[in-house]
């Protein structure tokens, strides 16, 4: 899904420079056709994004990158950057 690429990349491009840094490589990200793997690993059905060292999203299959799929990815990126800023010592409450 290559708009979600360049939707990430905008938003890469935004949190560095409001947390003024950068992220070490590339950020992994994994958009999951349907909620089959968050049920397997016991994700709530209400969350639609984790992030674990990588980005995990769910996606309905066909769907595109709309405007709330936009926002989980740019919410999830958010957890790599709070985790490179607090050098991954930032407590699970703040993530």
């Amino acid at each position: 899904m290559e708009q979600a690429a360049e939707s990430l990349a905008a938003t890469e491009r935004e949190l560095s420079a409001f947390f003024g840094l950068r992220l070490p490589g590339r950020q992994p990200v994994i958009l999951y056709e349907g909620r089959r793997y968050f049920a397997l690993v016991s994700v709530p059905d209400w969350v639609s994004g984790a992030f674990d060292g990588k980005i995990r999203v769910t996606v309905e299959p066909g769907s595109g990158l709309g405007a709330e799929l936009a926002m989980v990815l740019a919410h999830e990126l958010a957890h790599a950057f709070v985790r490179r800023a607090s050098r991954d010592r930032a407590p699970a409450w703040l993530h």
